[in-house]
C-alpha cells in the first residue's frame, strides 16, 4: 500500500496519466487545475528533508546497509515466489549494458540502481543460493570489494568478484561463473533466470549472451518477478518519488504555465523544440524556480514534450518538433514532462484548450469524471487490499484493474491509453504493472 501512495503523490498531479485544462486567453493560468496545489503544499517539508536526508545516488560509495536490506528482500521474494512470477530458477543472472549518455530504461539498470544507489554499467550479476558473482571492470570491483565481509556476516552469502580486463570481454570469467552454477546444484538441468527481452549491448554482454544460450542451462524469464519486487517502495523510496513529483509539479506550475501564458497573450512565435530545451534546463536547475532541491540529485526522465497544431504523438518516446507553438482559437497544446530524483521518476502530462468550444468543454467534463471514477476505485482497492475476482493462485493478490479485459480492449480500440502504475518508478517507461 505504501508503494501505491508513493504513486499517488506522483500520480496525484496526474503523473501516471494525463489531465486536461480548459483555458482561455483571459484566465490562462488560473485554470491549470487544483491537483497541482495539493502537491505544492508539501514543498517546505520536502525542501527541509532534502537538506537532511542523504541520497544514495549521489555517493560514489555503495552503502552496505542498503545493499543488505535489498538483498534480503530480493532473495525472500525470489524464493517464496508467491505469485509464480520468477519461474523457479536455481540461479538468476542480470546483465547491465555499457555506459551511455542517452536516457535509457532497462530492468537491469533499475535493479542495479535499487541495489547500489547507482548504475553499474557493463556488469554481470549472478545470484546463487550461497554465492553472488559479479563480473565487472576494475572500478566496479573496487566499489564492491568492501561489501564482502558485511554481506557474509549478515546474510551468509559469499561475494565473488571477477575483473574484466580493459582489452578483454570477460570470456574466461564467464566460463568460471557458469561452471560454478552447475557445480553448486550438481545437476545437468539447472534453471537459470534472466531478463529474456533484454538485447545484448557491447562486447561483454554479447559474449555473455552467446555463452548463456550455448550452455546446458535451462533458461526462464524473471522479468515479472523483478517488476513485482520493485513495485513496492520503502519509506526512503517513497520520499524520492515525492521529491521528484514536487519538482515536476513546480516546473509545470512555476515555469511552463506562465511561459505558455506569455507566448499566447503576446502572440510570440516559439518552436516546440525551444520550449523543450528551456523546460529541460529548468528541471536540471531547480533553484531557477526557487525549488531548494540539490541539482546533483535531479535529472530529466525524458526530453520535455510540447505538441500543437494537429500533430500529436502520445507515445512515451515522442519528440518536440521545430514547428512554432500553435495557439489559434479552438486549438490545443499538449505538454508532457518528467523529473527524476535519485533515479526515481515522476511524470505529468497536460492538455490545454485555447478558447474552447462548448462541445469540447462537455467532452472534457465526461473524460474528467471517467478519470476520477477510475482513480477513486483504484485507491479504494489499494486500501482495502482486494480487487476484482481472480482465479487460481492469484486470487488473493491485491490488484488494481479498473476494467475487464474485454472492456480494456474495447477502450484501447477507441484510442484510450491505460497508463495505470506507470511513470513513477526507477523505470519511467516500464509497462503498467496491474493484475
Amino acid at each position: 500500500m505504501l508503494g501505491f501512495f508513493a504513486a499517488a503523490i506522483a500520480g496525484g498531479i496526474r503523473g501516471t496519466g494525463a489531465a486536461t485544462g480548459v483555458l482561455d486567453r483571459r484566465n490562462f493560468s488560473a485554470r491549470i487545475g487544483g491537483c497541482l496545489q495539493s502537491t505544492l503544499a508539501i514543498m517546505a517539508i520536502l525542501e527541509a528533508l532534502d537538506r537532511m536526508t542523504p541520497v544514495s545516488g549521489s555517493s560514489t560509495v555503495v552503502s552496505p546497509e542498503n545493499f543488505i536490506k535489498c538483498l534480503k528482500k530480493f532473495y525472500s521474494h525470489w524464493k517464496e515466489d508467491v505469485y509464480g512470477l520468477w519461474g523457479s530458477p536455481g540461479a538468476i543472472a542480470v546483465a547491465t549494458p555499457p555506459y551511455s549518455d542517452d536516457i535509457r530504461y532497462r530492468k537491469s539498470l533499475a535493479l542495479s540502481m535499487w541495489f547500489f544507489g547507482r548504475d553499474f554499467a557493463d556488469t554481470i550479476m549472478v545470484f546463487l543460493s550461497s554465492q553472488i558473482h559479479f563480473l565487472s571492470g576494475q572500478d566496479g570491483c573496487d566499489l564492491l570489494e568492501h561489501l564482502k565481509m558485511p554481506v557474509s556476516k549478515a546474510v551468509g552469502l559469499d561475494i565473488v568478484l571477477h575483473n574484466i580486463e580493459k582489452a578483454g570481454n570477460g570470456s574466461l570469467s564467464m566460463d568460471q561463473i557458469l561452471n560454478s552454477v552447475c557445480a553448486q546444484y550438481e545437476s545437468n538441468c539447472v534453471v537459470m533466470g534472466h531478463i529474456a527481452r533484454a538485447k545484448p549491448e557491447g562486447k561483454v554482454l554479447e559474449e555473455w549472451y552467446q555463452k548463456l544460450h550455448g550452455s546446458r542451462l535451462k533458461l526462464c524469464d524473471v522479468s515479472g518477478g523483478i517488476s513485482e519486487l520493485l513495485s513496492v517502495k520503502d519509506a526512503s523510496e517513497i520520499m524520492y518519488v515525492k521529491k521528484a513529483a514536487y519538482l515536476t509539479a513546480s516546473v509545470m506550475k512555476k515555469y511552463v504555465v506562465p511561459k505558455l501564458e506569455n507566448i499566447v497573450m503576446d502572440e510570440k512565435k516559439v518552436p516546440h523544440s525551444k520550449l523543450m530545451d528551456l523546460t529541460e534546463k529548468t528541471i536540471l536547475s531547480p533553484t531557477k524556480i526557487n525549488v531548494k532541491l540539490k541539482a546533483g540529485n535531479v535529472d530529466i526522465c525524458y526530453p520535455p514534450i510540447f505538441q500543437s497544431g494537429g500533430k500529436y504523438d502520445l507515445r512515451p518516446g515522442a519528440l518536440s518538433n521545430d514547428d512554432d507553438l500553435h495557439y489559434d482559437s479552438g486549438s490545443l497544446i499538449v505538454c508532457a514532462m518528467g523529473a527524476k530524483y535519485s533515479g526515481y521518476c515522476s511524470n505529468v502530462a497536460r492538455t490545454f484548450f485555447i478558447d474552447c468550444s462548448m462541445e469540447k468543454c462537455n467532452a472534457y467534463k465526461v473524460l474528467k469524471a471517467h478519470d476520477a471514477a477510475i482513480h477513486w476505485q483504484s485507491v479504494t482497492w489499494a486500501i482495502e487490499g482486494h480487487g476484482p475476482p481472480l482465479s487460481g493462485k492469484k486470487k488473493n493478490r491485491t490488484t488494481i484493474q479498473p476494467t475487464s479485459k474485454k472492456a480494456h480492449k474495447r477502450e484501447n480500440n477507441k484510442g484510450s491509453i491505460n497508463l495505470l502504475g506507470r511513470g513513477d518508478d526507477l523505470d519511467c517507461r516500464r509497462q503498467p504493472f496491474a493484475r
